[in-house]
């Protein structure tokens, strides 16, 4: 167990030893390393014998011998695993001297597989395991521990022996204790020997020497005979190793030129011989040069060959015992060197650290089932022997494939059958199934099916008939199936043969290099089926394998010929267009065969081709339809009525027959939806259209406000078919969608016939694109002619402005309100001012809908006019402006007027007044005032603020009416102020107004007498009689009391009022009670151009200008007391 063990373990460090050099490709590891069980450690073996007919093989100690037979070990090899088992063998000591000896040399038995031939350094052994005996034989050199020792032997008691420069023989083996002479057979050479070998069918000796070789015959040899050698080749090359091709007595050696050879290359030599001669035929150098830093190989160990494939196999050994095993074929081409272990120790003697590989043995086993599982077995001298068994492929091209195609004979593959190339590796094509065609009908594609046609459709070639015949357009569909075209001719008969068969021709493929032939590919006969098809104006006519045109002589229907230039034809169909007089009766086919097919009694059925005019107004029109056959309904001629249905509702028309191929018919003045013609069994169906109503213009009232509109054109709609019109307008409503504005455009259509539609529009329609649509077709769309798609599209309405509010203030940026219809926000709108040479300024608006519009004014006064212009976007010229609509700022406003009233009838120095109001401009130049009644200017004083102006005026005139207007006209706007400006009037009454009884009205100068004082106008009678108690007590008043009565009277009776030319303003009174001014507003009043202001409000005269009464007693008493007083005087 423990040697087992031992030795596995060196079997797997040795395992990875191995490695193929990366050029070599032929030798591959398998099962390499197979142990050798039972081997003595400490005694290993040195030499692997493998014996003549490789049966055994021996494996040799100094002390030991093993064995077993080789085909046990190749077994052992491939079924067992290297790294857990071991060879076993059976072995043997040597019976003598094992204390001491050493394994010099040893060769197979010639003549007795069970026999080997060993030398050691004191004996010769003859081992002979099927008696598991050993003879043993003295030599006379014991004393050599070391010695170069060659041997051989061809007859069964002969052998050779060299030892050192000489040969020893010694022909008489059956010697038992007897010493071996060895001078006394001695031939001596002279020179170191490399080489001593055998040829045992012919007799013959290879004995090599440095730089020389030699030719001796075994027989003289081992006799007594003298020892000449028969040919010797002195060229200071030495040969180490060979091996024979006895047959043709040839010897492949391992050599070397020991001269002019710098790099000591070694050289593989091929020697011819016969049985008294030897020539060199060829050398050819070892193309490897030997492991780095090891300058050379330093020679050849051993060698075998295989002459079957041609093969030969060479061990070799560099300076540092590297070992290699070289291949080539046996022509020296071919090179391969296959490393077996790789040993960078330079101490070459120690074979006990595991890493130095010698090689001990080599032969070759090839495989007896002809498979190419070829052995190349190898023994070894290591830790743990080992039997490497290699598996080598041939030397032919590409080891011909594998054993499966090809088998390598003499450097050549032999293929196997179905296989072909110089290396086997292409199957010959097979044949299964070739496809047929039609007679006549070149080019035609043909399927073949088979197998091994490769990949590559560059390397397929198919030809039919015979190799002038090629099959184009090849289509390598897979390895199993092949399309190609095949356009040729082969046949030529003056009938078409009967044979359902057909006619049969070869096939060849090529797949490369490789062809094959097969009987298989045939020409298939035409056939009819019994019916024909009508196709407008043509005939079909279908069947099988149908041939070409070119072989049909003949085609007619009825009395017309057809021209063949008019058919065309497929393997399955003819087709041929018919002539256009065609009439009804036999169809007859015929071929260059005089074969034919007729199809009885064939109708046409007539066809419609094309119908003139396609597109027509909507008012009735002439049409014309062309066609064919018309005249082959039975029974019609012409000028008969022809029935023709139009639509999906099965209306009939009836139309003229004009000819074959003419029809004619005229539409209503209606229109029909689907204009669709057709005719039973006519493929075609012809329509005709309507042209597209063209719009050319719209015409607007110059006023427009009943919004009314005429669209003017061109195939509009008669009025029974208004349900299929409509009016689409693209924005026609602000709140609306298309389509209901369109809904609400047809609602409102007043008129219509096919040159116009009147219609209402709605009053917020905005200038919009229009399109008119009928049956669908639209105004915009351009016919299939070409025509149409050119009327008016847009509609641009003129805008109409019917009202401009609030005025806006002088100071501008006020908003106004344009009210009106047909406003858009596209629209501009403009100011125009009659102070500013009517220049136009575009307004800043705000669109709201089509009948309001919000603009900002600038600042301004006077008045001005607002228009509206509406701009066609799709034509700027196109451009149309509302009437002017007459508007102005806000007029200025009267508030009042101080003083608010005169008394002078004539003012030579005139009046001055100050006008209290708002909205004034400052501009003198605008600005006018008129004092009324005879419209006196009022002269403009100092400036004018926008709230004052102060003016003076000069009166020429005894009287005034109560009332004074005032009028104020500023940038022609005028205001009147009616109720705040007034001509005083003084009352009656002496010295006072009203006779201090009373109180004035100074608009009327009336008096308004106290109670008791209405006797008189100036208030101066009192109606009431005195007491003479009053009188008394008034008489007996003192002085003092009658002074202060006097005064009193005298102030109620008095009134003092200024009555200076200059002064103007309001009356005074001064009385017993309070005095009171008063103020007057006037109003203006309104004129087609004066804008009236009532928000001046004044005070009211008769409150103004009334006096206060005393108190009841006093104004009794003051009665009573005048009243007496004019009775005393």
């Amino acid at each position: 167990m423990k040697i087992i063990f031992f030795n596995f373990f060196i079997s797997i460090f040795l395992a990875s030893s191995f490695f193929l050099l990366s050029s070599s490709q032929r030798i591959n590891l398998n099962n390499t390393i197979t142990s050798i069980d039972n081997i003595n450690s400490t005694n290993l073996p040195e030499k692997t014998i493998f014996s003549e007919n490789g049966k055994f093989i021996y494996f040799l100690s100094n002390n030991f011998i093993y064995y077993n037979d080789l085909d046990t070990a190749l077994l052992f090899s491939s079924s067992s695993s290297s790294s857990s088992s071991s060879l076993p063998t059976t072995g043997f000591k040597y019976p003598k001297g094992t204390n001491n000896l050493k394994t010099i040399t040893s060769v197979p038995f010639i003549g007795n597989d069970s026999k080997i031939i060993t030398i050691t350094n004191n004996y010769i052994y003859i081992i002979d395991i099927a008696q598991k005996i050993s003879t043993e034989r003295l030599i006379g050199l014991q004393t050599q521990n070391d010695f170069n020792c060659y041997i051989t032997n061809y007859l069964t008691n002969s052998i050779f022996i060299t030892v050192s420069d000489s040969i020893y023989t010694k022909y008489d083996l059956l010697f038992l204790d007897s010493q071996l002479s060895i001078g006394n057979s001695a031939i001596v050479v002279n020179q170191p020997q490399t080489m001593l070998i055998t040829d045992s069918i012919n007799k013959l000796i290879f004995y090599g020497n440095k730089g020389m070789i030699r030719l001796f015959d075994a027989i003289s040899l081992s006799s007594t005979l003298p020892k000449t050698p028969l040919f010797t080749i002195s060229d200071s090359v030495s040969r180490y190793i060979g091996s024979f091709d006895i047959e043709n007595k040839i010897l492949y050696t391992c050599s070397r030129n020991e001269t002019n050879n710098p790099i000591m290359k070694l050289s593989f030599e091929i020697l011819k011989y016969t049985s008294n001669s030897m020539s060199i035929i060829k050398s050819v150098d070892i193309n490897f040069s030997a492991k780095s830093p090891s300058p050379y190989f330093s020679k050849c160990s051993f060698s075998s060959i295989d002459l079957i494939q041609g093969q030969i196999f060479f061990t070799l050994i560099d300076t540092l015992q590297n070992q290699y095993i070289l291949s080539m074929d046996i022509n020296g081409n071919n090179q391969e060197l296959f490393e077996i272990n790789n040993n960078n120790n330079n101490n070459n003697n120690n074979n006990n650290n595991g890493e130095t590989i010698i090689i001990t043995g080599l032969t070759i086993k090839r495989s007896s089932d002809g498979s190419s599982n070829n052995k190349l077995i190898v023994g070894t001298k290591n830790l743990g022997n080992q039997l490497l068994i290699l598996n080598y492929k041939s030397i032919c091209k590409n080891d011909c494939s594998g054993s499966s195609n090809g088998e390598c004979v003499n450097l050549k593959c032999i293929c196997k059958e179905g296989f072909g190339l110089d290396d086997c590796s292409q199957r010959y094509p097979i044949l299964s199934k070739v496809s047929s065609l039609p007679l006549k009908r070149p080019p035609g594609v043909i399927t073949i099916d088979g197998d091994y046609f490769g990949s590559d459709v560059n390397k397929v070639s198919v030809k039919i008939g015979d190799s002038s015949y090629s099959c184009i357009n090849i289509e390598l569909i897979n390895q199993q199936q092949i399309k190609c075209t095949f356009s040729e001719t082969l046949i030529d008969y003056p009938t078409i043969p009967k044979s359902s068969d057909g006619i049969y021709y070869n096939v060849f493929i090529t797949i490369g290099e490789l062809s094959i032939e097969s009987f298989k590919f045939k020409y298939l006969l035409p056939s009819f089926e019994n019916s024909i098809q009508q196709d407008f104006d043509k005939i079909k006519i279908k069947g099988d394998n149908l041939m070409d045109l070119q072989y049909q002589s003949l085609f007619k229907l009825g009395n017309s010929n057809i021209n063949k230039l008019n058919c065309n034809s497929t393997i399955n169909e003819i087709i041929c267009i018919l002539p256009s007089d065609s009439g009804n009766g036999d169809l007859i086919i015929s071929d260059i065969y005089n074969n034919g097919h007729t199809w009885s009694n064939v109708i046409l059925n007539p066809q419609l081709i094309s119908l003139s005019p396609s597109l027509i107004s909507t008012s009735p029109t002439d049409l014309t339809i062309t066609g064919l056959f018309f005249t082959n309904i039975i029974g019609t001629n012409i000028g008969d009525n022809f029935q023709l249905k139009i639509g999906d509702k099965n209306l009939i028309i009836n139309a003229i027959i004009k000819s074959s191929s003419k029809l004619e018919f005229k539409t209503n003045d209606r229109i029909i939806s689907n204009t669709m013609i057709s005719l039973e069994n006519s493929k075609n169906s012809l329509c005709f259209g309507y042209l597209s109503p063209s719009i050319t213009s719209f015409i607007q009232p110059s006023d427009n406000s009943n919004g009314l509109l005429r669209i003017q054109g061109t195939n509009f709609v008669n009025p029974l078919d208004k349900n299929l019109l409509q009016i689409i307008s693209s924005s026609s409503s602000s709140s609306s969608s298309s389509s209901s504005s369109s809904q609400y455009l047809i609602s409102n259509v007043l008129d219509l016939n096919l040159n116009y539609i009147d219609i209402k529009l709605p009053n917020d329609f905005i200038s919009s694109l229009i399109t008119i649509s009928i049956n669908g077709k639209l105004s915009n769309e351009t016919n299939s002619d070409g025509t149409g798609g050119t009327g008016l599209k847009y509609l641009n309405l003129r805008p109409i402005i019917s009202n401009v509010t609030p005025l806006p203030s002088i100071k501008g940026n006020d908003d106004i309100t344009i009210t009106g219809n047909y406003l858009t926000k596209s629209n501009n709108y403009m100011i125009i001012n009659n102070n500013n040479n009517n220049n136009k300024n575009i307004l800043n608006c705000d669109f709201i809908s089509a009948n309001k519009v919000i603009c900002k004014v600038p600042i301004g006064s006077g008045k001005f006019k607002i228009i509206s212009e509406s701009v066609n976007p799709y034509n700027q010229n196109d451009i149309l402006t509302s009437k002017e609509f007459e508007s102005s700022y806000a007029p200025p406003i009267i508030t009042s007027i101080t003083p608010n009233g005169f008394f002078s009838a004539i003012s030579p120095n005139g009046f001055t007044i100050t006008i209290n109001g708002n909205n004034f401009i400052t501009d003198k130049s605008l600005t006018k005032i008129s004092i009324t009644d005879s419209n006196i200017d009022c002269a403009i004083l100092g400036s004018i603020t926008d709230t004052t102006i102060k003016c003076n005026f000069i009166s020429d005139q005894n009287q005034w009416t109560t009332k004074i207007s005032v009028i104020l006209t500023q940038n022609s706007l005028t205001t009147t102020f009616n109720d705040g400006f007034y001509h005083f009037t003084h009352c009656p009454g002496s010295p006072y107004e009203c006779s201090n009884n009373g109180k004035c009205n100074y608009l009327t100068g009336l008096c308004d007498c106290n109670y008791g004082y209405q006797i008189k106008s100036d208030c101066s009678v009192s109606t009431t009689i005195v007491s003479s108690t009053s009188t008394t007590s008034t008489t007996s008043t003192t002085s003092t009391t009658s002074t202060t009565s006097t005064t009193s009277a005298a102030t109620l009776t008095t009134s003092t009022v200024s009555t200076t030319s200059s002064q103007i303003g309001s009356p005074s009174t001064t009385s017993s009670t309070s005095s009171n001014q008063n103020t007057a507003t006037t109003s203006s009043s309104s004129t087609p151009t004066t804008s009236t202001s009532n928000s001046g409000v004044g005070t009211d005269p008769d409150n103004i200008l009334s006096s206060s009464n005393s108190h009841k007693s006093n104004l009794i008493l003051i009665i009573f007391t005048l009243f007496f007083v004019s009775i005393l005087f």
